[in-house]
């Protein structure tokens, strides 16, 4: 900014007694205005307890506001012309570069637009290139702040990667700060003041006393409670890697909390949060500790969530997701990982408060091999760095041994586990070598005299062949995706209605049945798969110890449709069975996933996310970490009464509410872009509906 600038501000400092309060937003309806150094001030003082730097970037994030033709632009937004903002993110982080703070730098020049590139056209280095930015305020900022404001801690950099944590660290307090600074000048804050980590540990032992109080003297109650005590005494163990190897049924979603939460107020950390891999089983655990804890302690954050537009419900919903200021969080692994390796603020708000916390995996087994190079090393440097543990919980523990992290320490020891296994143990498996086609599956059915039966496949073709075949049998149903998941509700509905009265019913699904869906079968049949599907499959089958004799069959169907990324796995597999393993020593498990993990054909960073960590390329990390790699567009199929009357109003209105839109995704499938162009009709851009045939069985019908 030149002097003739300045002198112009100073004409209008001497013609408006109040053009010289420099302020960071439009004032409020009373007229009170938020200075930029009150602004500035508070947003530092808020991300302070994260980091030295964090403050920092907090104090320094809108020294641009001081610009003059930033406040003439202020001005007359006010006013309400339209004029396009000088922007204000640039001069801040041009000192800090200046001054080698290169991370704060970073963070300061993303807090609206997102973290940057380090080079390439658009790079911050590009961007910061000369100090100007800075000159051209320097003198009003050191004016209006005194020269100890800009006073900043030393900081020598460490491996890259360790840098490139504590840049989204930085980045995501001060974006928070920012956020918090402005809803309290507003009165627009979250007042309701979460429950403390003590506080939640009587909540859950009072419930859980409860539930035990009246529990039947059985085995697996007695195994459940000799894991929940095993989880309460690894809580003193020091923060780092945990294992939780639980068999299905062993109470895990209880005594995993119970660890986390005396582990926690054992070693400061502030919050709980528990990921798995599935909605279906996010809704379960939040149910389970909703009732465990008192109203403000349980946030649940995914995409079936759903409010009233425009209640405070929604508003307190909403500034919460954002920012993960509850002490236990319900949320998927996607949310967790995305928001980690993200440049964009407000899926990066929530990243500085899974600092001190202990993280859950929950079905550990479920993470994607090509990224699992770049999520474990991310969660090493939370671990070693940031004062978190994390917790592996799985039926089939995966082997880690390739991966660079620590001891993965056992809550359960090995000799109780086999105990409980043991004990536990409801299924004998078979496999069945020579190629089935499915007139020989309904042969095998019919001669076992089978009252009930759950088929699973890896591929919606196998599904909808199978299902032709087998509803010979009568009382035969089908699962897929390509159903509408209120479609799919309705069928489990059924399926569970028949098994509870002892009816004869047959269930062919893909493989969205084997984690998170509660049903006991008293057979089980699985299409050739990796041991973790097969060993998920056979958790459905007699889950509630109906019979002594219940068996699971591994199957090699004739023509079978094997996705490219299971193959290997498959064959894997195939030689653990024909050499006479056990799928129930979990020695097995481990040689399965040692044999695929330790193959170099497998890709563990397949789009080279730790080289673009090292390089600081931010944006280029966000665009290559997608943990849904899914380009299927959503249509929505209008077969009931509440999806057509929701599609009429969407066609009257041109829009949704969050509400409306939410309960309308029941309805959607999830097709290829092919499909859609063809068999669908735009109501309006992102909401498509479904015109071609809808079968009541299998839905979606294309040939």
């Amino acid at each position: 900014m030149n002097s003739e600038s300045l002198q112009t501000h100073s004409i209008n400092s001497e013609q408006s007694p109040q053009s010289n309060i420099r302020i960071s937003r439009p004032p409020r309806q009373d007229g009170t205005v938020q200075t930029v150094k009150e602004h500035l001030e508070e947003t530092g003082a808020i991300a302070a307890s994260v980091h030295p730097l964090a403050e920092l970037a907090g104090k320094w994030h809108d020294l641009g506001k001081f610009d003059p033709a930033w406040q003439q632009y202020l001005q007359a937004s006010i006013a309400g012309n339209k004029c396009k903002s000088p922007g204000h993110a640039i001069h801040g982080a041009a000192l800090a570069w200046k001054k080698g703070l290169h991370g704060v730098a970073f963070a300061i020049l993303g807090h609206h637009s997102g973290l940057h590139n380090l080079g390439g056209a658009d790079g911050i280095q590009q961007k910061l290139k000369g100090d100007q930015h800075w000159q051209s305020i320097q003198a009003i900022a050191k004016d209006e702040l005194g020269d100890n404001f800009f006073n900043c801690p030393s900081h020598h950099p460490e491996h890259p990667l360790t840098e490139d944590l504590l840049i989204r660290i930085i980045f995501s307090a001060l974006v928070d700060a920012d956020r918090e600074s402005a809803a309290r000048f507003l009165g627009d804050g979250d007042t309701v003041k979460p429950a403390t980590i003590d506080q939640l540990i009587l909540q859950f032992e009072t419930h859980y006393h409860h539930l035990i109080k009246n529990a039947a003297d059985t085995p697996i109650n007695a195994i459940r409670r000799d894991i929940y005590h095993h989880c309460q005494a690894a809580a003193t163990l020091k923060p780092g890697f945990f294992r939780l190897t639980t068999p299905t049924g062993g109470g895990k979603t209880l005594s995993v909390m119970a660890f986390a939460l005396n582990h926690a107020q054992n070693y400061q950390q502030k919050r709980i949060i528990y990921c798995p891999p599935f909605t279906s089983i996010i809704e379960q655990a939040a149910q389970v500790y909703r009732e465990s804890f008192s109203e403000n302690a349980v946030l649940e954050h995914h995409s079936g969530v759903v409010f009233d537009t425009h209640t405070d419900e929604l508003h307190r919903y909403q500034f919460a997701a954002q920012g993960w200021d509850y002490p236990v969080i319900v949320s998927t692994t996607v949310q967790l990982f995305e928001s980690l390796f993200s440049r964009r603020p407000s899926q990066c708000r929530k990243v500085h408060r899974i600092t001190n916390s202990v993280i859950i995996l929950d079905e550990v087994q479920a993470l994607p091999t090509n990224y699992l190079n770049p999520i474990m090393s991310m969660l090493r440097g939370l671990v070693d760095k940031w004062n978190c543990s994390v917790v592996f919980c799985s039926a089939t523990q995966p082997w880690y041994g390739i991966l660079d992290l620590p001891e993965i320490r056992d809550i359960v020891p090995l000799n109780q586990r086999q105990n409980h296994a043991k004990t536990l143990q409801r299924v004998e498996y078979h496999y069945q070598p020579q190629t089935w086609d499915w007139h020989d599956l309904l042969q095998d059915i019919r001669q076992r005299s089978l009252q009930n039966a759950l088929i699973v496949v890896s591929a919606k073709i196998d599904a909808h062949q199978g299902f032709e075949v087998l509803s010979e049998l009568g009382n035969t149903f089908h699962l897929s995706t390509n159903m509408y998941a209120a479609h799919r509700r309705r069928v489990l509905k059924q399926v569970r209605d028949r098994l509870n009265q002892d009816l004869p019913v047959y269930l062919i699904s893909t493989q969205l049945i084997e984690a998170g869906v509660d049903i006991d079968f008293a057979a089980g049949y699985r299409a050739i798969a990796g041991l973790d599907s097969i060993i998920q499959t056979a958790g459905r089958v007699n889950r509630n110890h109906k019979s002594h004799d219940a068996k699971c069959t591994i199957f090699e169907l004739k023509n079978q449709g094997f996705p490219q990324q299971d193959r290997d796995k498959i064959q894997i597999t195939r030689n653990l069975l024909k050499a006479g393993q056990s799928l129930h020593d979990e020695a097995s498990c481990q040689d399965y996933f040692k044999s695929f993990l330790a193959n170099p054909a497998v890709n563990l960073d397949q789009q080279d996310i730790q080289k673009r960590r090292e390089g600081f390329m931010f944006k280029d990390t966000d665009t290559h970490f997608q943990m849904i790699e899914n380009n299927n567009v959503n249509v929505i199929i209008p077969q009931e009464d509440t999806a057509k009357q929701l599609i009429e109003l969407a066609q009257k209105q041109q829009r949704l509410s969050q509400k409306q839109w939410r309960f309308l995704l029941h309805y959607g499938v999830g097709v290829t872009p092919k499909l859609a162009d063809a068999y669908s009709q735009e109501i309006f851009p992102s909401l498509r509906v479904w015109i071609g045939d809808y079968n009541p069985n299998f839905g979606i019908v294309t040939e």
